[in-house]
């Protein structure tokens, strides 16, 4: 089984590269023909006479393409923009077993024109690297949703929603505690639900420590079965083009793809373009 997923995912890696390279843009230096470069010769005005003690340029120096390092520079260009193609990635995560994760394979980061640098630019007058409720002149409510950590200004760190965020760290362990609480799982801890944790946390006793609560916050787990398909049968699907594309969707400012999909029953149909000059929200790749 590793032997055929790591055969497969050579020749798909190869294949994936050769299509890349093939869509790639051009502009690439080329050499200059063996006629073109006689021609240049013929044509070039006569070098000024070197400096006594100095040698005379030599023609490698006068032709780029004579050194060693001209040819290398643009593979290294194409290599460099080969490796950010989508596709690629997404064939060479397939290849090491990555699975489907987020940040592996084309699961990327998503991209915003709404970041802390455009509203920076709009609203930070005294430039100070903060946005207060007054340079912000929003609707009630709006400022105290963009200030995360609710210190009285909106800053960098109030759009940083990567793993290293101090938010995002803090919010998945209040997310745990409130799940433990939320016994009827409707969002909302009532008082009721909350004296409870705390019963379960002290069996029996009227206080808790902190390991009391880290056994009612993290109880012993059984063995996970492995979950989500293996990586031959990602292959399968990427060389059947279930599982990814050659071709890159849109980025950021481009116009989106005209398309029409169908109800799950196939008795209506929906297009792109019903929606024109109205907010739509996509929301692909779910595998349920």
């Amino acid at each position: 089984m590793h032997r055929a997923c790591c055969t497969v995912g050579t020749v798909a890696w190869f294949w994936a590269a050769g299509m890349a390279l093939a869509l790639s843009p051009p502009g690439e230096a080329q050499p200059p023909p063996a006629a073109g470069r006689a021609a240049a010769a013929t044509l070039a005005l006569p070098s000024p006479a070197p400096a006594a003690g100095k040698p005379a340029p030599t023609e490698a120096a006068a032709h780029g393409w004579l050194r060693p390092g001209w040819w290398l520079q643009p593979v290294q260009r194409r290599m460099q923009w080969l490796a950010q193609r989508e596709i690629v990635q997404l064939v060479a995560a397939l290849a090491r077993g990555d699975g489907l994760e987020p940040g592996k394979g084309w699961f990327q980061g998503s991209q915003t024109r709404l970041d802390w640098k455009w509203l920076a630019a709009k609203c930070d007058a005294d430039q100070d690297g903060a946005v207060s409720p007054t340079e912000l002149a929003a609707p009630d409510g709006f400022f105290e949703r963009l200030d995360r950590n609710r210190d009285g200004a909106i800053r960098a760190e109030d759009f940083d929603w990567s793993d290293s965020s101090p938010y995002v760290r803090e919010l998945a362990q209040a997310r745990l505690v409130f799940r433990r609480a939320d016994g009827s799982s409707n969002g909302r801890v009532s008082r009721q639900e909350w004296q409870e944790l705390f019963e379960r946390a002290a069996a029996g006793k009227e206080y808790i420590t902190p390991d009391d609560l880290r056994a009612v916050l993290f109880p012993p787990q059984p063995p996970a079965p492995e979950e989500g398909p293996s990586p031959l049968v990602l292959f399968k699907g990427f060389l059947t083009g279930e599982l990814g594309s050659v071709l890159e969707g849109p980025g950021i400012g481009d116009y989106a793809p005209l398309f029409e999909l169908y109800t799950y029953d196939g008795t209506e149909s929906y297009s792109l373009a019903q929606f024109l000059g109205r907010p739509v929200v996509l929301v692909f790749g779910s595998f349920t």
